[in-house]
């Protein structure tokens, strides 16, 4: 991954652009450029797909090969796989509890009586006020039938 934080860098600086030119044209922020040239790309674990889209929008300023934003995508979901089979070796040597099965043996705690304080349920003043808005109603048709 640092031969495309290279490229990028050099292609900006054979460009004759500042980092602000290009965050300008680009409507991304200085600091995620300087992260991508400086190959800070741990900064974006899980964000891979952001990473690519910024890549291709550089790329495309820069006048340069686009496929180094698959390039990138391609090289962080082979880390991925790596890493996942790495995790799945350990799991099987050590023969540990997963998270998984710790979620699973969780006991449920009993559900505690509740009062009902402020949300209780007053339906007597529900129908006291509809009572009070039908009566306001017949004495305007009332008023206005005289």
């Amino acid at each position: 991954m640092d031969k495309i934080s290279e490229k990028i860098k050099a292609a900006r600086i054979a460009k004759g652009v500042t980092i602000e030119e290009v965050a300008e044209a680009t409507l991304l922020s200085v600091n995620i450029i300087k992260d991508i040239e400086d190959g800070a790309f741990e900064r974006f674990v899980g964000d891979e797909l952001y990473v690519k889209m910024y890549l291709k929008k550089i790329a495309r300023y820069l006048e340069i090969d686009e496929t180094i934003a698959d390039d990138y995508y391609a090289i962080t979901r082979e880390i991925k796989k790596a890493d996942l089979k790495d995790l799945e070796n350990k799991k099987e040597d050590i023969g540990s509890v997963t998270f998984v099965d710790k979620v699973k043996n969780i006991q449920p705690t009993k559900k505690q009586p509740t009062r009902k304080g402020v949300y209780e349920d007053h339906y007597i003043l529900r129908y006291i006020k509809y009572a009070i808005v039908i009566i306001i109603v017949i004495a305007r048709i009332c008023y206005f039938c005289r």
